[in-house]
C-alpha cells in the first residue's frame, strides 16, 4: 500500500507523492509524473510536518550516511527541480537556499 501525501500547491492544486515499497516514489502532479528517490521522499515528509530545511537535513543526515556538503549539493538540486515543476513558490525556493548557505557557513564539514 502506497502513503499518499499532500503537498500544497501556491494555486492549491494538489499534488500527490506516491511512495513505492522500495522506498523511491513519484510525484505526481498535472501533466506529468516525477520520478524521486528516497532522499527527496524524506525531504517533502519532512517539510510537510512543518519541519525547517536545516531539521530535514540533520534528520536525513542520520538517517544516511552523508555529509553536509554532499547533501546541501543533493537537496538545492531537488529544490530547483521543485520550483521548476511550481511545487514550491520562487520566495520560498529563496527562503531555503538560502538557510542552507548560512547553516554551511556554521559547519566544519
Amino acid at each position: 500500500n502506497m502513503e499518499l501525501i499532500k503537498l500544497e500547491r501556491d494555486n492549491k492544486n494538489k499534488i500527490i507523492l506516491r511512495e513505492e515499497k522500495d522506498g523511491s516514489g513519484k510525484i505526481c502532479i498535472l501533466g506529468g509524473i516525477y520520478i524521486v528517490n528516497e532522499i527527496s521522499i524524506s525531504i517533502i515528509k519532512s517539510l510537510n510536518n512543518n519541519n525547517s530545511i536545516i531539521v530535514t537535513m540533520e534528520q536525513i543526515m542520520e538517517q544516511y550516511d552523508i555529509s553536509y556538503g554532499d547533501l546541501a549539493q543533493d537537496t538545492k538540486e531537488f529544490l530547483r527541480q521543485l520550483l521548476k515543476i511550481r511545487v514550491i513558490s520562487e520566495k520560498l525556493y529563496k527562503t531555503y537556499i538560502e538557510e542552507i548557505d548560512n547553516n554551511a557557513g556554521q559547519r566544519n564539514n
